[in-house]
This record gives structure tokens, C-alpha cells and sequence, in this order.
């Protein structure tokens, strides 16, 4: 299922739980009325997980700002006689031509990325891919496994998207963090609702093949 339709979907999920875990019923209605703009933080999870869980698919459309942009005559730079029209400043995202320029990119299809984003995004697949033991997590199986069911004790549709379901006892869950560190990342971890996920992953796994026991990982 496209990750779009998936999204669209009704029912609790771990992003719903997690945000009534951290609010309230009030602001996850607001939060599903109008969603957020990806964070860069969301933008480099999901190309991560592209390089990572599906090398083979092409990534989208990615477009990375130029570290200059000549100033417009109607800039407050220009205006206040700092530099003249045309000269080369420094990128910021709140100047109108850097915005302008961000917004053509998206209405052309383009994501669009900071040079951070994007080599954090390579680190992370590559660290991945060096590493041993995730390397074989990720080696063999299915990816991006959408899981729907409907849970009879709260008379409510539950729905899940694993990120990789290996050919063994786990269910595999990637994610990226700044602090790497055991206690670094618990606290995280916790932070984030991790655990509220974790529990519903295994609720629905079980619900729907519960003949294979699983743990995540």
C-alpha cells in the first residue's frame, strides 16, 4: 500500500497514541485536521528508510538551496545599504527569495533539503549497511508491511506500517537519533512514546499472525 493511502487511513495508529500520550484528545483533532509540514527531522527518517529498506526504489525528487542567492533591490540588506543589489548573501530561510524559491521547488514536485539533511541521510544508510548485525536485519524480507485490523474491546480500527519484517523472530523498526548512548537513547526513546509503538505493533501482529511470535527489535 502507497505510503500516502495509508495515511489517509482511519483508525488509531502509533502516531495518534503517541500524541494523545503526549497532549490531549484536543490536540490530536486539531493535529488531524490540519496536519504539520514534515519537520527536517521526518524528512531525513523517511529518506533514511528509503536508502535503507528499499535501496532499490528510486528516491524522490530532492533539491538542495544554493549557499548564496543574489539580494533583491526590495531586501532589508539592500535597503539598509549592508550589501547592494545583486551581491551574494548568505541563504536564509526567512528572506522572501529563499521562500519564493523553496516554494516553485515544491509545486514542481521536489523535496526540498538542506545539504545537512541529505549527508545525515547518507551517514545514516551507510552506518546501516556497515554494521553487521542490522545489515542482516535488513538483508532478507518485506518492507514498509501495512497491518489493519479492528480491535473489539474498544470498538476501534487499529493500523500499523512495520518497517521491515525479516525472515526470523523479529519485527524491525528503524530510527534515528542524536545521541546514540544507552541512556542517551532511553531517554528518547521514552521522550518519543517508543514503547506505545512497540505495544501496538505486537497487539495487531499477534491479532492478525498469531501463529508467528514476534518481538521488535
Amino acid at each position: 500500500m502507497p505510503a500516502r493511502d495509508y495515511h489517509a487511513l482511519p483508525g488509531a495508529s502509533a502516531s495518534r497514541l503517541r500524541k494523545l500520550w503526549q497532549s490531549t484528545p484536543a490536540h490530536l483533532f486539531a493535529e488531524m485536521k490540519e496536519p504539520k509540514e514534515p519537520t527536517p527531522a521526518m524528512i531525513l527518517g523517511t529518506l533514511a528508510h528509503q536508502l535503507v529498506l528499499e535501496p532499490g526504489t528510486p528516491l524522490p525528487k530532492l533539491v538542495i538551496p544554493p549557499a548564496e542567492y543574489p539580494a533583491p533591490p526590495e531586501s532589508s540588506l539592500v535597503k539598509s545599504k549592508k550589501v547592494a543589489a545583486g551581491d551574494m548573501v548568505k541563504w536564509s530561510w526567512s528572506a522572501g527569495y529563499c521562500q519564493v524559491w523553496k516554494r516553485n521547488h515544491e509545486q514542481r514536485g521536489f523535496i526540498v533539503v538542506s545539504q545537512d539533511i541529505y549527508d545525515n541521510t547518507n551517514a545514516a544508510a551507510r552506518s546501516i549497511a556497515e554494521h553487521p548485525e542490522a545489515r542482516e536485519l535488513v538483508a532478507d524480507g518485506d518492507s514498509e508491511v501495512t497491518l489493519i485490523t479492528w480491535d473489539r474491546e474498544t470498538d476501534c480500527g487499529l493500523r500499523c506500517r512495520l518497517d521491515h519484517v525479516p525472515k526470523g523472530p523479529l519485527i524491525v523498526d528503524c530510527k534515528f537519533t542524536h545521541d546514540a548512548s544507552e541512556r542517551g537513547f532511553e531517554r528518547n526513546a521514552y521522550d518519543n512514546g517508543y514503547h506505545i509503538q512497540a505495544a501496538l505493533y505486537l497487539d495487531v501482529w499477534n491479532a492478525l499472525c498469531g501463529s508467528e511470535e514476534r518481538k521488535t527489535g
